[in-house]
């Protein structure tokens, strides 16, 4: 966890402890994840769960981590 909140704050550009559809883009070429342009909006929207067009933190996480199994709660 503390690796992608640290990975979060590299993509945050202008510090605002949230992404915008720039810097996610941005990140993704930046990271070599093999988005096409056309596809970052489509990812950026998955992870934006309140749809206010910032990707908050809490949202990446929630998006990236995989559910709590039963032995881990």
């Amino acid at each position: 966890m503390i690796g992608l909140q640290r990975l979060f704050k590299m993509m945050d550009d202008d510090g605002s402890m949230t992404l915008s559809m720039p810097e996610f883009g941005k990140a993704c070429k930046d990271f070599k994840i093999g988005i096409s342009d056309e596809n970052v909006p489509v990812l950026f929207g998955l992870f934006d769960k309140n749809g206010d067009g910032t990707l908050q933190y809490d949202e990446f996480i929630n998006t990236v981590r995989t559910p709590m199994t039963p032995a881990r709660t």
